[in-house]
């Protein structure tokens, strides 16, 4: 007679284990430092724009900088090639043929040109300095931070106080959001000393384009939807 036997199947042979690497981070760029120069030219004048780009990733990457008006129309573009960690900065030339002020944009930061039909007309004399021991004030370099800030973000407006005068004195820096006050800020000065002062605002709670004054300096801000 013939006996069959059932032979148990032999154990699977376990798959060879492998490792992923990490993943490297791709490159990711950021822009900073958007200038405009000169800021007042006439139609059809060539004009630079300068922004810096840097590459926060860790490969090598290209990035297309975009320059817009305010209304998304492109009047530039430029490519830029950067290795992990690198940081270049970039130029291009724009021109405008209509006048008026435009806001010129590469991603999140602005600046305005002033298209004019004639030259601008020469600086005027600077106004006679106060008589010694009188306090006077000089504001400049109005800067906001950030410049497109969300809807009720804070926003931290700074500006350059002078006491040209001869004596210490205090200087009340008032913000306006379009002529409306919106912070106040303190500063005493010795004779002919300078400081940076920083007043913190709420940005409005709705979007649009609002004009920052702060004494004779003005500036833009505009308001991004959440």
């Amino acid at each position: 007679m013939l006996t069959l036997t059932a032979c148990a199947p032999a154990p699977a042979t376990p798959p060879a284990s492998t490792q992923v690497p990490p993943a490297t981070p791709a490159a990711g760029f950021t822009t900073s430092n958007l200038t405009v120069t000169p800021d007042k030219a006439k139609p059809g004048d060539r004009v630079m724009v300068g922004v810096t780009v840097t590459n926060n990733g860790a490969e090598q990457g290209t990035y297309t900088v975009v320059v817009k008006l305010h209304d998304g129309t492109v009047v530039g573009t430029k490519d830029v090639t950067l290795a992990g960690g690198a940081k270049e900065n970039v130029t291009l030339h724009v021109s405008m043929n209509s006048t008026g002020t435009h806001m010129i944009m590469v991603d999140k930061l602005f600046r305005d040109l002033v298209v004019q039909d004639t030259a601008t007309p020469p600086n005027q004399p600077p106004p006679p300095p106060p008589a010694t021991g009188q306090t006077g004030f000089v504001l400049s370099n109005l800067g906001l931070d950030p410049e497109m800030p969300d809807v009720g973000e804070d926003v931290t407006v700074s500006v350059k106080v002078t006491n040209t005068g001869g004596q210490q004195g205090t200087y009340k820096v008032v913000v306006k959001v379009n002529d409306v006050i919106a912070g106040t800020q303190d500063v005493s000065l010795a004779a002919g000393a300078s400081q940076i002062v920083n007043v913190h605002i709420k940005a409005p709670n709705k979007e649009g384009t609002f004009t920052i004054t702060v004494g004779d300096q003005t500036g833009k801000m505009i308001v991004m939807g959440m």
